[in-house]
């Protein structure tokens, strides 16, 4: 049975006959589904942004690099420290490639967690149908 759901208002539920509580149960499924997926294009999004912060301060530390002659101290410190960079920038790439792919299986994890739900929801469906109980 639905949660907050009486046994009559079930009854009058699997016989088709709608009542208030299981529109508002139906509605909060939607709603949540809704929310996980705003939830799911703001996290690409933000991986996105993050991929091209890095991207763009690797630029930028090259660049600071390629300007400054290695002739004096602060070009060789920039020399030095570009590789650095160069390997943070990367190393944040995989980390964010990483975290991609366990945000990948969650999300599968959870489709399939809800797609099992709601079979089980069908089945029962299905097997009440037709079943009076003798109510």
């Amino acid at each position: 049975p639905l949660p907050q759901l009486s046994a009559g208002a079930w009854q009058l539920k699997e016989r088709g006959i709608e009542v208030a509580a299981v529109q508002v149960w139906r509605e909060i499924k939607e709603q949540a589904v809704e929310v996980a997926r705003v939830a799911q294009e703001l996290a690409e999004k933000g991986r996105a942004w993050l991929e091209r912060v890095a991207e763009r301060a690797a630029e930028q530390v090259r660049d600071v690099v390629e300007r400054v002659a290695p002739a004096d101290a602060w070009g060789e410190f920039f020399a030095a420290a570009a590789p650095g960079a160069s390997a943070a920038a990367e190393g944040l790439a995989r980390d964010l490639e990483v975290e991609r792919r366990l945000e990948a299986q969650r999300e599968a994890a959870e489709r399939e967690a809800r797609e099992r739900v709601q079979e089980q929801e069908r089945r029962a469906h299905e097997r009440d149908d037709g079943h009076d109980h003798g109510w």
